[in-house]
């Protein structure tokens, strides 16, 4: 019968009556919000500490600019992907604030 509403693992439906049994999450946006900093902050401090392992690369590459240029290419990367953590947690941030 197509009117019988089928219940999920925790006894609720979608609106209408259509049942995925994917699990219901219950969290609220400041719990989403802390989650995702945690998470964006561990991203910032590996790309510090490549930043910090590339700086010693260049110290001790002792003249060879094959590392050298390896190690500023490291540099790069990391910066990029330490302003995209930043604009991330900002994103993050006026998105949970209008929630």
């Amino acid at each position: 019968m197509l009117s019988t509403i089928k219940l999920m693992a925790d006894g609720s439906c979608i609106s209408g009556g259509f049942c995925t049994n994917l699990p219901h999450a219950t969290a609220s946006s400041s719990t989403l919000h802390h989650v995702l900093q945690i998470v964006i902050g561990t991203f910032a401090v590996v790309a510090v500490l490549m930043i910090v392992i590339a700086g010693l690369n260049i110290v001790t590459a002792g003249g060879d600019s094959a590392k050298v240029a390896k190690a500023r290419g490291t540099i790069i990367f990391a910066l990029v992907g330490l302003a995209i953590a930043i604009f991330a947690d900002v994103i993050v941030s006026m998105v949970a604030g209008r929630l």
